[in-house]
């Protein structure tokens, strides 16, 4: 199933550099008022969102990076949680929103899909109008033979 993350150019050199995970993550600090998810500790986690949309709770400046993986949904499902965020056009209200958080051991570099970077900000109102498209660049996918990254 694929699920989306947002990322710094850090973050993708390291996983496409040592086609691995364990590099990268976060430890998980439990706090409700943030999301439901459980952490063990000295574990390191990445986050993932169920829907394209939801990265825009975000900002997408230039220069970021959005990743699509394609993870098994059985791992999904054992991982899934709520996340709380500011809504996305007036960020007055908190909304509940579908997020996955997996440990960085259990990913595979096979489920990394496509790495996009953001030539151009992007908001919320672009994505309702599907005006996007022509300000994602591929710099990796995973179809391409051979792989290719390109830095900027």
């Amino acid at each position: 199933m694929n699920v989306y993350r947002l990322c710094d150019q850090e973050e993708v050199e390291k996983i496409i550099t040592t086609k691995s995970f364990q590099e990268v993550g976060k430890e998980g600090q439990r706090n409700p008022y943030l999301n439901n998810h459980s952490y063990e500790p000295h574990i390191k986690y990445l986050h993932f969102f169920q829907s394209f949309s939801s990265l825009f709770y975000f900002n997408l400046s230039e220069d970021s990076y959005v990743c699509t993986y394609d993870i098994a949904k059985e791992l999904l499902e054992k991982h899934k949680g709520i996340g709380k965020y500011l809504d996305r056009m007036f960020m007055r209200k908190h909304e509940r929103v579908t997020e996955y958080a997996i440990p960085s051991q259990e990913l595979s570099f096979t489920d990394l899909k496509k790495v996009e970077r953001v030539t151009e900000w992007l908001d919320y109102e672009d994505c309702l109008a599907g005006n996007y498209y022509d300000r994602l660049e591929t710099v990796y996918d995973r179809d391409q033979k051979p792989y290719v990254f390109q830095k900027k």
